[in-house]
């Protein structure tokens, strides 16, 4: 599961991780085991007891990151909450950020007397439709919201510190400071790798959970099990369009070949022999649509039907390879849909079955208009 998503960089230092048995450090997962959280740093820890209470109940893997992350901003650490260490004004403000299963996110961003960021940067993915809000905006939405305005009162280790930096007021900001060494030797007054109380000094958490359905981020219209060959260099990669039928990446190269056979029926135009006023109405159309294509590396006789990798339900360790409803060396989709234009734009719904079958299973729905298009389609990777 981790290899797949490599945007989970496992470091030696700062890892926190429970699984199925519990919390003691001796605690084994085996690969494949669900659920699971990590988070970064010692502080960690609780955070991850605070989640795994949501996941080993069933629970949606957001609800655990939130209520993890949540029990991080209600302690007194240096770089996590209201209690952490302020800016060089002396205000204490707050980033968050939250994704979903299905790639919906949320975030905030300079956010001042808010004491659950994380709460507020999922309200944002929720409610609202934006990716971010920040400063005044921001607070002004989480006391919309019902989150109350803490004090702006810095905690008593927060002001003891600022006191001190004061002093000097040193100001060097450098990115990723805290990472340049794990040693005394290292350390600055701007960011000193040991704090006062001797714990190590670090940046903000970072929390990952897996729930028991297997919710982390799943693609929901690309499939990930379909990789491009290894022995092929790509400059950039595109979707070839449209190919109606299937979730993206069916096949992919640095050939493609899509052919698409529409018939419409101008449905009031042909009934009623009068004009329409209205817009909708004189350009509503009823399709009957069939699309085949394919892609491929290298020369034309490497053309074949497409393969595609699924997980099987009832084992997910298991992957089973299978070839796509079609014809010949052609993926093939068909189906039903309607065309109109709303508010100056051209609107499209298509609802389409791959073809292995006649209406088989369920279709593929696609609600497009020309300034949002969204296929269902193959990726095309060009060299």
């Amino acid at each position: 599961m981790l290899q797949r998503r490599k945007f989970l960089e496992l470091s030696s230092l700062g890892l926190s991780a429970i699984t199925f048995s519990g919390f003691a450090s001796k605690t084994h997962n085996p690969a494949g085991k669900k659920p699971i959280v990590i988070s970064t740093w010692a502080e960690g820890l609780n955070a991850n007891k605070a989640a795994w209470a949501v996941l080993k109940n069933g629970g949606r893997a957001i609800d655990a990151v939130e209520q993890g992350v949540m029990v991080t901003e209600n302690s007194q650490n240096c770089c996590v909450g209201l209690g952490a260490n302020p800016d060089r004004d002396g205000y204490v403000t707050l980033d968050a950020c939250i994704m979903d299963e299905f790639s919906n996110c949320g975030s905030v961003a300079f956010l001042e007397r808010i004491k659950h960021p994380i709460s507020v940067a999922r309200r944002v993915m929720e409610k609202t439709p934006h990716v971010m809000l920040v400063g005044s905006g921001a607070q002004q939405f989480a006391v919309a919201e019902g989150f109350p305005l803490e004090s702006e009162k810095l905690s008593p280790d927060a002001e003891r510190s600022y006191k001190k930096w004061l002093e000097k007021s040193e100001y060097k900001p450098v990115i990723n400071i805290e990472n340049s060494g794990n040693n005394l030797k290292s350390q600055s007054a701007f960011a000193p790798s040991k704090l006062e109380n001797g714990n190590w000094n670090h940046d903000t958490i970072g929390m990952v959970a897996l729930d028991a359905n297997g919710n982390l981020k799943k693609y929901r219209y690309f499939n990930q099990n379909n990789t491009p060959a290894n022995d092929q260099t790509y400059a950039f990669e595109s979707l070839a369009v449209n190919m109606r039928g299937f979730i993206q990446n069916v096949a992919n190269g640095n050939n493609a070949l899509v052919l698409n056979s529409e018939f419409r029926l101008p449905v009031f135009s042909t009934l009623f022999n009068r004009p329409f006023n209205n817009k909708f109405i004189r350009d509503f159309q009823l399709t009957q649509f069939i699309d085949l294509g394919t892609a491929w590396n290298g020369a034309y006789n490497n053309l074949s039907r497409p393969i595609i990798t699924v997980t099987d339900p009832n084992n997910p360790a298991i992957l089973v390879k299978q070839k796509v409803g079609g014809v010949g060396p052609f993926a093939g989709g068909y189906g039903f849909g309607a065309r109109s234009s709303l508010l100056g734009y051209f609107v499209k719904l298509d609802a389409a079955w791959t073809m292995k079958g006649f209406f088989r299973g369920k279709p593929q729905k696609v609600g497009q208009t020309i300034k949002m298009v969204v296929y269902q389609s193959y990726q095309l990777r060009c060299r």
